[in-house]
């Protein structure tokens, strides 16, 4: 009789490479298919693993998405926070300093960042979490140097700062598409944001609302 074929066994990892490859997986799949394709079980398929071990490594789908944000973010996050609390210039060259870090993102880690603020066409609760998580860690970022900049109370320049950063997103797509360079980017950035928080006098209607 023939023999069965051998089964193939999953090549050991040490736990926290294995996170960390798992992490790497969810972010090819938010790149692909969206934040609302992120689940448990689709992890598992793609990884080529067993659901049970991606539960060993997340305890449910908030903590999947909460993870895969930061797997996302962290590094560009603790970059550009160095760079907001000791800035080396002024305001446009703080911008391009870490717009720059931005742009050195892997181009799908940044378009995945950015599908879940505009992946809207679902209820899952976790991608709203994982929005809500995004939009948080984004404004602590930039809010305290914002707020040096310009003044305003943190109910007014909130919103402001959430514009800024999706105009960032925009301009970064811009560069993928070799519609304008890099260096055009960070110029129009540091523009922008110069103009809206210290030099338009229209910001000071703003201030008196």
């Amino acid at each position: 009789m023939p023999t069965a074929a051998p089964s193939k066994k999953r090549p050991y990892m040490p736990s926290t490479d294995r996170r960390v490859a798992l992490l790497d997986v969810a972010a090819e799949i938010v790149g692909r298919s969206g934040w609302s394709a992120l689940t448990m079980k689709g992890l598992a398929l793609a990884a080529g693993v067993s659901r049970q071990l991606v539960y060993e490594h997340f305890e449910d789908g908030p903590q999947l998405f909460s993870a895969a944000i930061k797997h996302l973010f962290e590094r560009t996050y603790q970059a550009t926070a160095a760079v907001l609390q000791n800035p080396k210039g002024d305001l446009p060259s703080t911008i391009r300093a870490a717009y720059q870090i931005f742009l050195d993102m892997p181009a799908a880690q940044r378009r995945a960042l950015r599908a879940l603020s505009g992946d809207i066409g679902t209820n899952r609760a976790e991608t709203r979490k994982a929005r809500t998580l995004m939009r948080h860690e984004i404004l602590t970022l930039w809010m305290p140097y914002a707020k040096r900049q310009t003044g305003l109370d943190e109910s007014r320049l909130r919103p402001i700062v959430w514009m800024l950063t999706t105009a960032a997103w925009g301009l970064a797509d811009l560069v993928d598409d070799r519609i304008v360079s890099g260096p055009q980017a960070k110029d129009v950035l540091a523009y922008a944001v110069e103009r809206v928080m210290v030099g338009d006098k229209n910001l000071e209607r703003v201030r008196r609302r």
